[in-house]
């Protein structure tokens, strides 16, 4: 609507504050539906009063990326006039001046700008279309990598490369993408990539570098070679020596490569009574099972690791003999009269004897030192039982029987 006048219930009233020609659109409705049509009202200016704005400016120079910039709008028309952004963006930097129709500022950014500016003032408003270039500006380039390749490290050994680019400073350097080689890093402000590598192989990886123009994204590869002063673990020991049963038992196994090498016994299980250094390679102990051992020992640096399979088979031990039973039976026994007999045993000394099942006559009682039965019988009948020898070097069970008769 003019400025200065309302719309109430179809009657438009007031008193205009601005001339020009306004256009809207009035819609009647009741319970039949509805209606719109388009009006226009001219508020003209009052003779020997003020006139409405005319912008003259018909164009604006074009502007240089981080250059300042300054342009004036010019408008014919009865004073004060201001200018406002009335759609569109002006080039990010520049800002207008509403007082006087000024653009200024110092562009950031490259590219062709459209807008429309509007002028006012109390007779009314003029409204026009302009756009301002921003163009490159040589003296701010992108980025462009000078780097073409990096060189070769060495595992271990101090590495430092760097990385360049051409372009408006500041630029900085980020890793993209990929992942450098383990040990080292990216120097974000200088593009140094340093550090000491610890892990040999090819690593590849994405450099972006970055400054107020724009950025750029480069693939490069450092490859990691062997150190001839580190190698991986390696067994120098072959297979290792026979033992002997309740003998004393010392065996070590050989490893070359890097130092610190670590050792572990990596699955099977060594001889019943000996153990294993993971310091210094070295099994001891004394072998308290005979047969055939079989196991895996693993090496580790911080070149890799290696297993091996080794066996170790502990022999019998003539010093050392299981027992054997020497009595094939027991004698007969009579109802409420003394008993006593004994359950021998070859072997080495000492030799233990256990009952292991059944049951002794009753009354009778058995000494696991001796291997005696002895004590006064209760109960005739027929009794049979299982005793077990026992020594350092094994056991071996047999069953005997006792008869009980009757007393005469």
């Amino acid at each position: 609507m003019p400025t200065g006048l309302s719309f109430n219930s179809g009657v438009i009233s007031g008193t205009p504050t601005a001339a020009g020609t306004f256009s809207f659109a009035v819609t009647a409705a009741n319970s039949a539906g509805s209606n719109t049509k388009s009006l226009t009202i001219t508020i003209n200016s009052a003779a020997g009063t003020a006139t409405a704005p005319v912008i003259t400016t018909t164009s604006l120079p074009a502007g240089m990326y981080r250059d300042a910039y300054s342009a004036g709008l010019s408008a014919t028309g009865t004073a004060p006039i201001t200018f406002s952004l009335y759609s569109g963006s002006l080039p990010t930097g520049l800002s207008l001046n509403r007082s006087t129709g000024v653009i200024s500022g110092t562009p950031t950014a490259t590219g062709t700008f459209s807008f429309r500016i509007r002028a006012v003032n109390s007779a009314g408003n003029n409204i026009r279309s302009f756009s301002i270039r921003i163009n490159n500006n040589p003296a701010y380039t992108a980025p462009a990598f000078t780097t073409s390749s990096l060189p070769t490290g060495m595992y271990r050994t101090a590495y430092s490369a760097t990385i360049t680019a051409s372009g408006t400073a500041p630029i900085t350097f980020s890793l993209y993408s990929g992942s450098l080689p383990t040990g080292l890093s990216l120097n974000c402000s200088t593009g140094v990539i340093s550090g000491t590598p610890t892990k040999p192989g090819s690593f590849s990886f994405r450099i972006k570098a970055t400054n107020s123009m724009g950025s750029v994204i480069k693939t490069f590869a450092i490859r990691i070679s062997n150190n001839p002063e580190y190698t991986a673990p390696k067994f120098t020991t072959s297979s290792l020596p026979a033992g002997m049963f309740r003998a004393a038992y010392s065996a070590s196994i050989g490893i070359s490569g890097t130092a610190p090498i670590t050792l572990s016994l990596y699955s099977g299980s060594l001889p019943s009574g000996l153990s294993f250094n993971r310091s210094t390679g070295v099994i001891s102990g004394t072998p308290t099972k005979t047969g055939s051992f079989t196991f895996r020992i693993k090496a580790t640096n911080s070149m890799g690791s290696v297993i091996k399979t080794y066996s170790i088979r502990i022999n019998n031990n003539p010093a050392y003999v299981a027992p054997k039973f020497t009595t094939s039976s027991l004698p007969a026994g009579r109802l409420r009269t003394s008993y006593n007999a004994r359950i021998a045993a070859s072997g080495t000394s000492p030799i233990t004897f256990g009952k292991v099942s059944g049951s002794l006559p009753n009354g009778l009682s058995f000494n696991s030192s001796t291997g005696v039965i002895s004590g006064t019988p209760t109960k005739t009948g027929l009794f049979k039982f299982n005793v077990r020898a026992l020594n350092t070097a094994g056991n071996v069970s047999k069953t005997f029987s006792i008869k009980i008769n009757k007393y005469i």
